[in-house]
This record gives structure tokens, sequence and C-alpha cells, in this order.
């Protein structure tokens, strides 16, 4: 049975939670502002509402499982996956932030590469967040990861010729032997 107390404090830990929550928000958007652009105004805009959104979750969490438990069963591993994913937002903004920092802002031939990479990394940022969640409520990822082993080296296999080739073609770029308008001589001709 709840208690008023319980009811009384529940609701001062929501109270609390919330305040702290706007002030990382608060804090978030002045440090941007004071920021020059850069990587540390990046960073602080990628994790910023991550953070905020963090501090959201833990405040309901810590006064569910400390006052209201018997009213709304709420289990560890449910509280750890919800971090697990918002920490794997985080890490994909920070890597898009990232990413245009260096790559974007940088000269012509690397911005040619910069979707590709931003497209690799939100992928592999989100299947490893996936499996990390999957793992914390206890499925089984093994035979997931067999299946994407098996599944990996299929489609090597079948099409190294057109992976060569387009590793060829991303090299070129970036070392830009060639100008526009230069002639090339291929056997003689």
């Amino acid at each position: 049975m709840i208690e008023a107390n319980d009811i009384f404090v529940g609701c001062i830990d929501l109270v609390i939670g919330f305040a702290v929550a706007l002030l990382v928000f608060l804090v978030t958007r002045l440090l941007i502002a004071k920021a020059k652009p850069g990587i540390f105004q990046a960073v602080i805009t990628a994790l910023g509402l991550p953070a905020v959104l963090y501090v959201l979750v833990a405040t309901v969490y810590i006064t569910i499982s400390g006052h209201f438990f018997e009213l709304i069963p709420f289990e560890a591993m449910y509280f750890a996956a919800i971090c697990i994913l918002i920490g794997t937002w985080a890490a994909h903004r920070l890597a898009t932030r990232l990413v245009n920092v260096f790559m974007c802002s940088a000269n012509e031939n690397m911005k040619k590469f910069c979707p590709l990479v931003l497209f690799i990394a939100k992928i592999l940022i989100w299947m490893i967040g996936l499996f990390m969640i999957l793992g914390t409520l206890a499925i089984d990822i093994t035979p997931l990861l067999a299946g994407a082993g098996v599944a990996g080296i299929a489609v090597a296999l079948a099409a190294q010729d057109i992976i060569g080739n387009i590793f060829s073609g991303f090299m070129l770029n970036a070392d830009m032997p060639f100008n526009e308008g230069d002639w090339v001589s291929v056997s003689g001709n």
C-alpha cells in the first residue's frame, strides 16, 4: 500500500528531477551560445538534448523504484535498455556533428566522402546499440551475429569485383591525380 508520505516524497523527487533537467538544458544552451564554432560547440550541441532526456528518464525511474514500486513494477533491465537507447542516440548525434565539423568543412575532396562516412557511422552506431539493447533485455543475439557474419561473407564474395572498383574510385577521388580538362593517354593513344 502506498502511503501519503511516499506520494509527497515522490512528487518532490519529480520536481527536483525536472528542475535539474531544466538546469542542464539552460546550461547547454548557454554554452552553445558562448562557444566558438568548432569541436566544443559540436560536442555540446550533440550531447545536450540526450543529457536532458537521460536526467528525465533517471528521475522517473528513481521515483518509480523508490516510492511507487508496488503500484508500477519496473525492472532495472528496462531502465538500462532505455539508457542504452539514449546513449546510442547521443553517439549518433555526436558522430554526425564531428563528421560535419571535420570532413564536411574540409577541402573539396573530403566533402565528397562526407555522406558516405555519415551513412556508415550511423549504421554501425545503431547496429551496436541494437545489439547492446537486445543483450540487456536477455535476448540471445548469437544467432543474429552468426547470420550477419555469414551474410556479410556471402555478399563480400559475390560482389568482390564491384567492391574493389568502388574502393578504386574512392582512392582516385581522394588522391585527385587528374584535374578537370587534363588529357589522359592510355597505351599511347
